[in-house]
């Protein structure tokens, strides 16, 4: 039996997991780098600026700055300075981004519930564990 490579194995599940993101607003021609700015936004609301969107996606400046620029031109988001200091920028998702992410947030959902097929409440629960302990590992190195 080949050794369990956990690397490889989350690459596989976040390969596919984007996939279904990608397919599922396939009608808006959206980059991977948009969505994950798009989903980020969404699920960090007060994380609203392209450094933090690097910080916490690990997504280079260059690719956030070129998917930022393109949402807003096509009216996904809107940028603005903040009020206590006009060199931050923030991000704001617009109500035109709500259709996308909707289908984004069902995708993911569909997604991850496929993972758990067939598995039992304590499986999970076990698992997460693991993933917990393992996350924990991997940021004490």
């Amino acid at each position: 039996m080949a050794e369990l490579n956990p690397c490889v194995t989350f690459a596989k599940i976040i390969k596919k997991d984007r996939q279904a993101c990608m397919k599922s607003v396939a009608e808006y021609s959206l980059a991977p780098n948009e969505i994950d700015v798009l989903l980020y936004l969404s699920n960090n609301p007060s994380f609203n600026t392209a450094k933090d969107i690097c910080k916490y996606r690990g997504i280079s400046k260059s690719l956030v700055c070129h998917s930022v620029d393109s949402l807003c031109s096509r009216g996904f988001l809107t940028i603005k300075e903040d009020p206590k200091d006009r060199r931050i920028l923030r991000l704001t998702l617009s109500e035109s981004s709500a259709p996308v992410l909707a289908k984004l947030k069902k995708a993911r959902q569909q997604f991850q519930a496929s993972l758990y097929q067939g598995l039992s409440k304590e499986e999970i629960k076990a698992f997460q564990s693991v993933l917990e302990s393992m996350i924990k590992n991997a940021l004490s190195e």
